[in-house]
Formats: C-alpha cells, structure tokens, sequence
C-alpha cells in the first residue's frame, strides 16, 4: 500500500512541474536529409552564407507570408521529443584551474525563446538574427548556470566553446540565463544546456534542424515552402517528421499512466489474494478445531475468548507480513524508481510520521477485519451440538 501511495502521489506531481516551454498550439518540423544516401554539403562555395543559412533565413521570412496563422517560427537544432541534444566542450576562461565539461548545447534563431513561450530569466536574448559572422554570445540555462559557476553570476563572463570533432571553437559572453526546459517531457530531468546563435559554423554543427511554430495552424503551407525552399539551395534536404509537442506530451502522460496502473492493480491482487489465504487458513483452523472450541466452552471460557484466539492469530500474520515488507522495501524502492517508472524519482516524495504509522495500522486493521468471520463462526460453536456428534 505504502509503494502504491507512493507511486500515486509521484504521478499526480508530474503535472505540476514545469516544462519550461509552452506546450500548446507548438508545432515541430524536423529537417534532415530525405534518403540515407544523401550528401549534405556545408561549404560556402565561395559565397557569403552557408546553403544552410540561406535555406533556413528564406524559409523564415517566406512564412509569415506563406502561412498567417502563424504567431511565431524559429529554427533551432533541437526540439521538444525531438533526438537527443549533441555536446561540445566549454571551459570557463575567468577560471583557467576549472577542468573543461562536455555541456548540451542548442543552436536556435533570435525568435526561438519567444516561440518556445520560454523566458530569459536575468540578462535579454541574442541581439540579432544574423547567420553570418562569428559567435560571439551564447545564453545558458539555470541548470548550467549552476553547474558551472555555482554561487555565481555568469552573466557577462567569457567561454571557450570547442567541438571535440573538428576545428571549430568560439570564444563568446554569457549574455542571458534562461529557465530550464525538460525537452522529453515532465518525466525527465533538465539538462545543464548551452544556446548558440545559430550562424556560421553552428549551421554544420546543428544536425537534424528543427523549425517551431506557434499558432493554430496547418504545418502542410510551411512543408510545402521547405519544399520549395529546399529544392533550390540545398536539394538533399527536406522535412523528415512533423508532430505536435501537445500530442506527444498527452503520449508521454499515457504511458505514465499505464506504468501507474499496472504495479497499483499488481499490488491490489496481491493484497486480494493475501487476505483470501488468510481468511482460508483461519476458517480451516476454526473448521479443524471445533471440538478443542467445545472443550474450552465447557471449561468456562466465555465466546469473546474463542474470537480473541483468533484475532490474535491474525494479528500475527499482519505483523509477519509487516516484517517481511520491511525486509524488501528496499528492493521495491529500487524497482519503482527505475528506468520502468520513467526515470520517475519516487523517493524525492514527501513522507511524514503519520503515513508511517498509518499504513502498518491499516495493514493490520485489514487482517484483523478480514478474521471476524472466522472469529465469530468459532464463537457460535455449539457444545451440545459437538457432544451429539460425538
């Protein structure tokens, strides 16, 4: 009962933790190559912008014309229940002594924050959607803000920003600190996550690309001008997935949902076919030990000590299965917290003395319940009856 509880109160918690984003009327457009066999090429060929660049800026100011309903797009190399974040490495330069760490990052367009219905909390967002030049400031997330200057200000401070694959790196400012966002949904953690403004050479890290619209429109318009879009500067490309991040959500709770009920009805057949076998064994005992019952009427002993006998020998079998129960609790503690819960930490939920004491008591107050029946047919026990028998 207490796992169950437990269980219970950690599901109903995940609707009020927060995503960090707006999940309503948010639509995810993934783009990446359409055949396997695709080359994706990331040269300039001597021009000014990358084909990535010129691809995504045409495709973001072609939809506002395209498709009206559309409050606002970005383009960003992640996206809620989209494919994992890829990393690069940072290394504080204000403190030479700190080790380098592998961080998350995002490449995502001036727009992506507002789209995302996600705030800067301290600090503004990158200062212009200009996919040319160098990087020169980047926004993080609380999660890395605590992480890699705990008990400081990151604002303004400078980073070395290198991809352990290739030769590009970026010195840039902290120029924004954003809330926390749980890309895989409320089951998840969030991610200590570096944002880059996507230009240059961020356009050849940010693979798959994403574009995110908010508004109650038909992703059909804006697939038909990638299309377009795509056919005439890079024709390797086109969309590979679009799904609605409320959906996929809505999915995400499902699945919890069925992950609740499957170990709460276990724990009630369980508990069913516990308290069947007990009420089975005492009326086998009552059923086996009339004639002793008689025996000890005769002798004096008044009704309310035959059911006392058996009560207490219910009691006794709630007490071992209380016993028992503590011996593996930590084994079911384990399992409920698992990878098969979601990833769900149920030992973060709250526990007070009075749940403690409660749930031992209404262990107990079930067995003994379940043994008044037997208790009261070993009452009603006839000595008369028994001896004409005999």
């Amino acid at each position: 009962m207490s796992a169950r509880r437990t269980m219970v109160q950690a599901v109903r918690g995940l609707s009020q933790e927060a995503l960090g984003f707006e999940p309503a009327h948010l639509t995810a457009i993934e783009i990446g190559p359409v055949t396997k066999q695709s080359i994706v090429n990331f040269s300039t060929g001597g021009g000014d912008d990358f084909p990535f660049a010129t691809f995504t800026r045409n495709v973001l100011s072609g939809a506002g014309d395209r498709v009206p309903e559309i409050h606002s797009i970005a383009a960003a190399s992640c996206a809620p229940f989209g494919q994992a974040m890829k990393t690069l490495t940072l290394q504080r330069l204000d403190q030479s002594s700190i080790p380098s760490a592998s961080i998350h990052y995002c490449g995502v367009t001036q727009s992506y924050f507002q789209t995302m219905g996600n705030s800067i909390y301290r600090g503004r967002p990158f200062s212009a959607d200009e996919f040319t030049h160098s990087v020169s400031e980047v926004v993080v997330n609380r999660q890395l803000a605590r992480e890699l200057w705990p008990g400081e200000d990151p604002l303004h401070r400078s980073i070395r920003i290198e991809d352990p694959n290739s030769p590009i790196s970026f010195t840039a400012e902290v120029v924004g600190i954003t809330d926390d966002m749980r890309f895989a949904g409320v089951t998840s953690s969030p991610e200590a996550t570096l944002f880059l403004p996507l230009r240059e050479n961020v356009f050849a890290l940010s693979f798959p690309l994403y574009f995110l619209l908010q508004g109650n429109q038909s992703p059909v318009a804006l697939s038909e001008l990638i299309r377009q879009q795509a056919d005439a500067s890079m024709p390797s490309f086109g969309v590979t997935a679009t799904y609605r991040i409320d959906e996929r959500l809505e999915a995400s709770f499902l699945e919890q949902r069925a992950r609740l009920f499957l170990p709460v009805a276990g724990a009630v057949t369980v508990a069913l076919i516990a308290y069947l076998g007990l009420y089975a064994v005492l009326m086998y005992a009552v059923n086996n030990r009339r004639r002793e019952i008689a025996v000890r009427l005769c002798f004096g002993a008044s009704r309310w000590d035959i059911r006392r006998t058996m009560l207490r020998q219910a009691f006794q079998c709630g007490v071992a299965a209380l016993g028992l129960s503590l011996i593996s609790w930590r084994l079911l503690v384990e399992l409920a917290t698992g990878q098969w819960m979601g990833g769900t930490s149920l030992s973060s939920t709250p526990w007070s003395w009075t749940t403690v004491a409660t749930v031992p008591l209404v262990v107990l107050a079930l067995a003994i319940s379940v043994a008044m029946l037997p208790a009261n047919a070993a009452a009603k026990t006839s000595p008369a009856k028994m001896l004409k028998d005999q």
